[in-house]
């Protein structure tokens, strides 16, 4: 019993630390999202887009290396690992992903496509930081996490502020100089500091190539399952984008910045829970932690209200994104508990290989939706639906992997009352009076069908409150 009230301590200290943190970065994510459409002409908008959506495949630009050391190192103290073991990896890393930024530089530069150049560029240190963010997450460091996400969304949110209203630009490209400006200069901060911390300042220039294949080999099926999924969840914005027009493309790509603030919530259950199951995967606990994050997906949602209050008064022009919004919102009830739980557990098992196999499916699923789309109604609040089909597709396969750790049934039935009762109040009503509503199904269907999660759930956090106010 001490035994799992130490893991569940220690999962609720690790949720805490990393929320506060992202609670900051969605502070500076909203304002930032909500000055950049207003005061953005629609084509500068969709550039900044354009960007965003390029810069999510540059994770798979590391061919597994990162992935390799998350998996190596999860559950681990970073000061019982090897000094030379951890220099020779960065040192290897760095060199080979300044040779990846210089392949994709002149690429770009042979296409004549400026927006891919600034993302080529961004490899080194998108990747540099993704080896630290994973290295923190791997070993429970959550205070160097955290940080490092404080400071990128503030020094984003300052550039964006400042081309706004000081420089008063509408030039996307001078936002894209800005963030890959940025983002190096983090980087080299982040590790100078961890670099002297941990007394490896001489790992500049050492390369080891049987370090960096190792570390591609044991994280590449994980890599190619993160960018199959990837792949799967920005498929409806392609579609969108070539098949629709710039103005959809910008409405959608709102609808889909909205989503993301989901991940500001989620990322510290993903994150921790991984640490949690490297430590013990047992079935009563994946059992109780799933149940934790159903009641948590289901909840988070709710954030779609406020976001259409927003849209009702304040950015108007966005308005038709609406029921896009509440449909990619209703996804992540279903994304939430694959990537908090089931991904965790292919991970912290060393199942890449059915991850991958199931991502590939479920790739197939999101194709074959998107495409349906398109035939049947080829409108941006159909690639939404594509979107939310997709997820429950996903949802519905890993349960194959893990028979007896499978979803019940009352958490079926709670998710779906809870996903027509969301998606219904959303389009329906008024923002305020579908929130009222909402609320009102949530709590009903969470007493019937999920009271045992829901009591502990309260218990959990009532008693991680009650220790820290006692200190």
């Amino acid at each position: 019993m001490a035994k799992k009230e130490n893991n569940g301590s220690q999962l609720a200290r690790g949720v805490l630390i990393i929320l506060i943190s992202n609670v900051v970065n969605m502070f500076f994510g909203i304002i930032t999202n909500l000055i950049l459409p207003k005061y953005l002409s629609v084509e500068s908008y969709a550039g900044i887009k354009t960007y965003q959506l390029y810069l999510a495949y540059v994770g798979i630009l590391h061919f597994g290396f990162v992935d390799g050391i998350y998996l190596k190192y999860g559950g681990k103290e970073i000061s019982d690992l090897s000094v030379d073991s951890i220099k020779t990896s960065i040192s290897s890393f760095r060199l080979f992903q300044c040779a990846i930024l210089g392949i994709g530089a002149i690429l770009a530069l042979i296409i004549h496509d400026y927006i891919l150049l600034i993302v080529a560029m961004m490899v080194l240190p998108t990747n540099m930081l993704n080896f630290y963010k994973y290295l923190f997450q791997a070993c429970g460091e959550y205070s160097a996490y955290g940080r490092v996400i404080n400071v990128v969304s503030f020094a984003t949110f300052a550039i964006n502020f400042s081309f706004v209203f000081f420089l008063r630009t509408d030039n996307h490209y001078m936002y894209l100089i800005g963030y890959l400006v940025l983002n190096f200069c983090i980087w080299l901060v982040i590790e100078v500091q961890f670099l002297h911390k941990h007394h490896m300042s001489n790992a500049l220039i050492k390369f080891s190539k049987s370090d960096l294949i190792e570390n591609m080999r044991n994280g590449i099926l994980l890599t190619l399952g993160n960018f199959t999924s990837t792949i799967t969840t920005t498929m409806d914005r392609w579609f969108v984008k070539l098949l629709i027009g710039t103005t959809s493309f910008a409405q959608y790509g709102f609808a889909v910045s909205m989503e993301n603030f989901l991940n500001t919530a989620v990322t510290p259950v993903s994150i921790t829970l991984y640490n949690a199951l490297c430590k013990d995967d047992t079935k009563e606990n994946v059992r109780r932690y799933r149940g934790y994050v159903t009641l948590f997906a289901s909840l988070i949602v709710a954030s779609a209200f406020p976001i259409k209050l927003i849209a009702e008064y304040y950015l108007t022009k966005y308005y038709d994104s609406i029921k896009t919004v509440v449909l990619l919102f209703g996804s992540q009830m279903f994304y939430v508990v694959v990537k908090s739980v089931y991904v965790n557990l292919y991970k912290a098992r060393k199942q890449q290989k059915r991850y991958f196999i199931k991502l590939l499916i479920s790739l197939g699923c999101g194709l074959l939706f998107n495409v349906f789309a398109y035939y049947i109604w080829n409108i941006k609040e159909a690639y939404a639906v594509a979107t939310l089909l997709s997820a429950i597709a996903w949802y519905i396969l890993v349960q194959f992997d893990f028979k007896d750790e499978h979803v019940l049934p009352n958490e079926v039935i709670f998710s779906s009352i809870t996903l027509c009762g969301f998606i219904s109040s959303g389009i329906i009503f008024p923002s305020w009076i579908g929130l009222i509503v909402y609320a009102f199904i949530y709590f009903v269907a969470a007493i019937l069908f999920m009271r045992p999660s829901l009591y502990a759930s309260i218990h959990l956090v009532k008693s991680f409150i009650k220790r820290k106010l006692n200190r």
